[in-house]
């Protein structure tokens, strides 16, 4: 009788007659072990796994050690249930394992196993899809127990005896109790399972030779890994490496401090300097200079928004292109939703597959056929959630966070993070650092103590360390903040920023849509690109109604179609929204003809940070100070002509009626009215920003930028208001409650690799997100129908608080219905889709006053 050949991986044909094909388990381990190995050999991630048990680097016998951790990560597989088909192996194996060494099958284990390894090692290998494990206590030993001629403890010692004949040097002594050690090895497995499992580089041998395999998968591996980006391509030479690389224009004194910096790890860097002075390629330039040094293998560009991390995406392509040439890495989009790498789109199909129309890219888009994989690119740019996933309790965590040791980190507008996001954002940097990598931080309003918070991410501020106003409000602009291993500082850049002038005018329009629509509709008249942003898109639905009302011919069109811009939109029609923007304000258009007509875009938050977009003149609701001068950075962001009358950058900020903003406060937050104590729920800053407004109606950028923000910002200017009355007395200690409940909340959701065990399980019965309260449901459209601006709707993102009072716990739309311009579907509830977004279909267009 043949021998039976345990299997790993199958492929079946149900709908054709063709034979089921099987990949043997050794087989499947050989592979794995192989993308351990050559990740552990071939990328910085053993000098960062070394760095958390402080040594500089992995030696061979700590190598092979995880290397045949690898190799085991799938020993579940050999019990019988499995092999039938009908079960599962993570418990199964941590089971077994668990087993007391009087009972014949957890004798035979403990005995094949090394003796010399800290538990948690072995669960961290076994338990490598997604949650971690440590325990399961169903204990079915009979799983294991010799059957039908099939003993699954013969093929255990099998593959256990051939990893020792792979990795000869194995040490399992060498390996130190380290929980970060522990955890970061669940995400090195993790990610080798998930690329060795990929049939494009590792095709199912069902006859295969055990240790013969194992030698081809190296060399399929390193291929592999090249093509996907995980580890680097030739790096440029350090020497003789100037900043022409990534740009053809001299470097500004801010891109100048930041080249000049040592490459010494680990590194924390925080520039601060205007919107449009070039940060974007100061970044840039200190990744290349990172790489080249090797001291990076890539770089994860993290922004606020799905849409400024859409529109750099092309930047920082071309600049790679331009630096590394033939050479470059894939430079993937990070942004669910999207399948891009370099210039191109991939497809969607059902089960997680892409279509690319190029075989290469094929290969070069394999970080961005899933969200969970995007770490795992050479280089992406994408959103800030991305990032703070790997530091949550959530399912493949250590996925997201093992690969991202590597990168250079860049957080852009680093500012915009809330208390919760902050705290998150603390644990990845201080991650980052003990594994002796590299961050860079970005913004041009960031408060004085934000930074030192953010510079000391693993501890936290005692009160005397936290800078008084009178210094903060004086400190340089720009300014650089580091440190670089042992050494810290800051530097004053000076700056080269054109001045810019700016005129901040107060109208009571906040309620008055038909104000702002004759207004703005004047500006276009006069060939202003005006640009508005409200607070909420209900207040951008109504604005858009307003002006359609009057005139819709200068208003923003979309294929054709008057719309507004926020994020309450299908993902394939955001592309289009956002190129349609991007067009209408693109900063390197023509001069503007005399006579020629305006154009009006209404917006959201979703154009106010990071775009590169540039308007002739702004209007927008009032807003914390430091969000404030963001929108101001879409004004005459470059030196071009002006139609007449727009030489000057004006900016109308929309306020109430009446001055006095008690008349919102409530004990937790203010009423529900443009976003004043809801979007923006802490009123202090909205009364501290108006009143600088008030004194300062000309301000000059960046000259003023850093009273400005530290003016409207710093906590002894929230305090003062304070005091003013109960009522804002009452409103800070609500504030104050909100805002230490959001940290603790961000500490219990956290994954902290230096203090929690491996294995403790992860909360199932709520969802954790990167943004406090963001509990969206993305349903399918089946079939998809054809949305306002003609492109098919596959997917659609409802807001949480859409859902509010709906039972639906489904994935799919119920029922889709054409009628007129608009979609209605059925999701639970009825709900209207069309070209000013999705809304409840009882309450279209108004919408429920929420932010993006």
């Amino acid at each position: 009788m043949p021998r039976y050949t345990p299997w790993a991986k199958r492929i079946e044909h149900p709908r054709i007659e063709l034979p089921r094909v099987e990949h043997p388990l050794i087989a499947h381990a050989a592979d794995v072990a192989a993308c351990a190995h050559v990740l552990l050999t071939q990328s910085l991630l053993a000098r960062r796994l070394a760095a958390f048990a402080n040594q500089d680097t992995l030696n061979a016998s700590q190598i092979d050690a995880l290397t045949r951790l690898a190799a085991w990560h799938d020993l579940g597989k050999c019990n019988h249930k499995f092999q039938s088909g009908r079960g599962g192996h993570v418990g199964e194996i941590i089971d077994l394992f668990r087993a007391p060494t009087h009972r014949p099958q957890g004798k035979r284990l403990a005995d094949a196993l090394p003796r010399d390894l800290d538990e948690p090692y072995f669960y961290a290998a076994f338990a490598h899809h997604g949650w971690p494990k440590n325990r399961n206590d169903r204990n079915d030993m009979a799983l294991w127990a010799p059957k039908d001629g099939y003993d699954p403890l013969d093929e255990v010692e099998r593959i256990i005896q051939a990893s020792a004949r792979w990795c000869p040097q194995a040490d399992f002594s060498a390996l130190p109790e380290n929980e970060a050690l522990v955890h970061a090895l669940n995400g090195l497995i993790t990610l080798a399972d998930w690329v060795g499992s990929d049939t494009r580089f590792f095709p199912f041998e069902p006859e295969a030779d055990a240790d013969a395999r194992y030698h081809a998968s190296l060399a399929r591996a390193e291929a592999a890994m090249r093509q996907i980006g995980l580890i680097s391509p030739t790096r440029p030479a350090a020497e003789g490496l100037t900043f022409s690389a990534i740009s053809p224009f001299p470097p500004r004194a801010a891109q100048a401090a930041l080249w000049d910096l040592p490459t010494t790890a680990p590194s924390l860097t925080i520039l601060e300097a205007a919107t449009g002075s070039g940060k974007t390629e100061a970044a840039l330039g200190r990744f290349l200079q990172l790489f080249a040094a090797g001291e990076v293998d890539g770089l994860y560009f993290a922004l606020p928004t799905r849409a400024a991390a859409t529109q750099l995406h092309r930047r920082v392509y071309q600049a790679i292109q331009r630096a590394l040439g033939p050479a470059a890495p894939p430079v993937i989009l990070a942004v669910p939703g999207y399948h891009r790498v370099d210039e191109a789109d991939g497809h969607a199909l059902p089960d997680y597959k892409v279509r690319w129309d190029d075989p290469q890219d094929r290969l070069r888009g394999w970080a961005s056929e899933h969200s969970k994989r995007f770490l795992g690119a050479a280089i992406a740019v994408g959103t800030i959630d991305q990032a703070l996933l790997s530091a949550l309790q959530v399912k493949h965590t250590h996925l997201r966070g093992l690969p991202l040791l590597r990168n250079l980190l860049v957080v852009d507008e680093v500012h915009a993070s809330d208390v919760y996001m902050a705290r998150l954002l603390k644990a990845v940097l201080n991650r980052q650092i003990k594994a002796g990598g590299h961050a860079l931080l970005l913004s041009a309003t960031l408060g004085a103590q934000r930074r030192l918070e953010l510079l000391n991410a693993e501890r936290s501020l005692k009160k005397k360390d936290k800078p008084k106003h009178a210094e903060a409000r004086v400190a340089a602009y720009p300014l650089l903040t580091y440190r670089a291993g042992d050494a810290q500082g800051q530097i004053a850049p000076g700056d080269v920023t054109t001045p810019k002038a700016v005129r901040l005018q107060p109208r009571p329009w906040m309620d008055d849509h038909a104000a702002l629509a004759q207004a703005a509709l004047a500006h276009a008249a006069r060939g202003a690109r005006v640009l508005i942003i409200r607070n909420t898109v209900n207040d951008c639905r109504q604005t858009q109604i307003a002006l359609e009302a009057l005139d819709p011919a200068p208003l923003l069109h979309c294929q054709g179609v008057p719309t507004c811009h926020h994020a309450r939109y299908a993902p394939s029609d955001r592309q289009l929204l956002d190129a349609a923007v991007e067009a209408a304000l693109d900063p390197h258009r023509p001069a503007p003809q005399p006579g020629a007509a305006g154009v009006i875009i209404v917006a959201t938050q979703t154009v106010e940070q990071s775009l590169d977009i540039d308007a002739d003149h702004l209007i927008t609701d009032l807003c914390p100070m430091d969000v404030l001068l963001q929108r101001v950075g879409r004004l005459q962001r470059h030196a071009r002509p002006r139609p007449q009358g727009f030489e000057r950058a004006t900016v109308e900020v929309l306020t109430p009626a009446a001055r006095d903003l008690s008349l919102y406060l409530t004990p937790a937050r203010g009423r529900a009215t443009h976003g004043l104590g809801t979007v923006y729920a802490d009123l202090r800053y909205i009364e501290a920003a108006w009143a600088v407004i008030e004194d300062h109606p000309e301000v000059e950028i960046p000259r003023d930028a850093r009273a400005l923000v530290e003016d409207a910002t710093h906590p002894e200017i929230l305090d003062a208001i304070a005091q003013r009355d109960d009522a804002w007395r009452q409103h800070a200690r609500a504030q104050g409650g909100q805002a230490y409940a959001d940290q603790k909340t961000a500490e219990v959701n956290l994954l902290d690799w230096f203090e929690d065990e491996f294995g403790a399980p992860f909360p199932q019965d709520r969802h954790l997100n990167a943004r406090l309260g963001e509990l969206d449901r993305l349903i399918t459209l089946t079939p998809p129908p054809i949305g306002p601006f003609g492109a098919p709707i596959s997917a659609l993102k409802i807001p949480q608080f859409l859902l509010s009072g709906i039972d639906f716990e489904g994935d799919e739309a119920e029922s889709i219905e054409v009628i007129g311009d608009q979609l209605q579907i059925t999701a639970g509830a009825p709900f209207i889709y069309d070209r000013l977004g999705l809304s409840r279909a009882a309450e279209a267009p108004k919408g429920q006053g929420q932010s993006v």
